[in-house]
């Protein structure tokens, strides 16, 4: 059997690094600071940002279609990021690919206050 995991496409996001704080916050984007690692897993690398590093937290469907089965939720997306992962016949070191564990925990205004190994994991 053939498959393949890989990271959201670069290309969506590539405009949204370039805004300020404001315009971000009018989309209901945050820029955020990694101040751990793991805990801010890049949905495109499909890899933890460094302690320091600049990203972005924003809502993403992830299964846009019209029945109730329609779902969104809070993604990371490294501004350094350059390419979309791909792995092809074999799954990311689970060392690097933190993003399958961990998901952000927030607050009841919708404010991400730290992350929870509690949300995403592999499926074996």
């Amino acid at each position: 059997m053939t498959y393949v995991i890989s990271g959201l496409p670069l290309q969506p996001f590539q405009p949204l690094f370039d805004l300020d704080d404001a315009a971000l916050r009018a989309r209901g984007i945050a820029r955020q600071v990694a101040d751990a690692k793991p805990g801010f897993p890049c949905r495109i690398t499909l890899q933890d940002a460094e302690p320091g590093e600049r990203l972005l937290l924003l809502p993403w469907r992830h299964l846009d279609v019209d029945t109730p089965y329609r779902a969104d939720g809070p993604i990371f997306v490294r501004e350094s990021a350059r390419d979309t992962a791909v792995f092809r016949d074999t799954a990311p070191n689970s060392n690097e690919a933190a993003c399958c564990r961990y998901a952000p925990t927030t607050t009841r205004d919708g404010c991400a206050t730290r992350r929870s190994p509690r949300a995403y994991r592999w499926i074996r």
